[in-house]
């Protein structure tokens, strides 16, 4: 399974937020051997800063930087439920990169566990493919594309990650793209999966041992009872954004943007997001791309803007977070 097999396995879950991709760290995370630890924001949160502290020539800056990693572990409103040492953390790091630290982090988590590849769907992590990619040669990747409209809708509802359609549209558009670069790379697309979200959830059997067959691990039936493992249970109380990890699999969210979303805002996703639709196997509603010149784009863009900075205080689900968002803030500036 390992080229080493003295290490844990590196997987990449890669997808866009509201995609399902924490049914499926869920569903996998249930295997006897592969775990994955809560998703922290490390990568969002330190990457923009690490470098400074990376490259200085004092061991404290770099203990510095470990011991924001670990409190990130720890503050975010899903901890991880293990006890990170940042003695030994920085003891194990093996390289001068966030990245060296990224892979320690997680393999004392996997080795914590007992289990022989971890597995990370930190946010937006797509975005540092080409470095993930370098970095961990030994990484299998898995895209998770879900229906962008189905997307949009659940972003609108959430109230957390995008307001309006027009830059829940940009958002999935831009990392669908990023998702056709690693099939069609001769860097990703040889260690690259991809699953789409409803054929996950029509035939969840067929796919999931897809994927364990791409990871190199015997499918378990426990896998499909994900919703009775404990730890998922407790994920799933955190807040109405995971609640159904503790339910079994359903296809109620399949589609469902059809009745969410009023045909103005279907018209703006398949303007924004024609060819990822299409590449992917989504039918258009429209018999043609509706127009949409730069002169509304530029309109649009601002609208949505001012829609996010006023509704956003109104989330219940952003105030949840926004301690969080101040904490990572301040280890934003820890080197200004």
């Amino acid at each position: 399974m390992n080229t080493d097999d003295r290490r844990p396995l590196p997987l990449m879950l890669f997808a866009t937020e509201r995609s399902g991709s924490n049914l499926l760290r869920a569903i996998l995370a249930a295997h006897s051997q592969i775990t994955s630890p809560p998703p922290a924001g490390l990568l969002v949160a330190l990457t923009p800063s690490a470098d400074q502290f990376l490259d200085s020539a004092g061991q404290a800056d770099r203990r510095i930087l470990i011991d924001h990693a670990v409190a990130l572990t720890k503050l975010h409103w899903s901890p991880w439920e293990i006890e990170l040492d940042p003695e030994d953390i920085s003891n194990r790091v093996g390289g001068d990169s966030i990245w060296a630290l990224f892979r320690d982090l997680n393999e004392a988590y996997a080795e914590q566990k007992k289990c022989r590849v971890w597995l990370t769907k930190e946010p937006q992590a797509i975005l540092w493919r080409g470095e993930i990619a370098d970095y961990f040669p030994d990484a299998r990747f898995i895209l998770l594309v879900r229906d962008g409209r189905d997307v949009a809708n659940s972003m609108l509802k959430s109230e957390l990650h995008e307001f309006h359609v027009f830059s829940a549209a940009s958002t999935w558009a831009r990392e669908q793209c990023a998702a056709r670069e690693m099939l069609e790379s001769p860097k990703y697309r040889d260690r690259t999966v991809c699953i789409h979200y409803e054929d996950l959830i029509a035939d969840p059997r067929g796919q999931v041992s897809r994927l364990t067959e791409f990871i190199g691990v015997e499918y378990e039936n426990q896998m499909l009872d994900f919703h009775r493992d404990p730890e998922n249970v407790e994920f799933s109380k955190k807040t109405d954004l995971w609640k159904n990890i503790g339910k079994p699999i359903s296809s109620d969210s399949v589609g469902k943007y059809k009745s969410g979303l009023s045909r103005r805002q279907v018209r703006i996703f398949e303007a924004v997001a024609w060819e990822e639709l299409s590449y992917f196997g989504y039918a258009p509603e429209f018999s043609r791309r509706p127009p949409l010149g730069n002169a509304r784009r530029w309109l649009l863009g601002i609208w949505a803007k001012l829609l996010r900075a006023v509704q956003k205080r109104l989330s219940p689900e952003y105030w949840r977070r926004s301690a969080w968002r101040k904490r990572v803030k301040l280890m934003q500036n820890f080197g200004k």
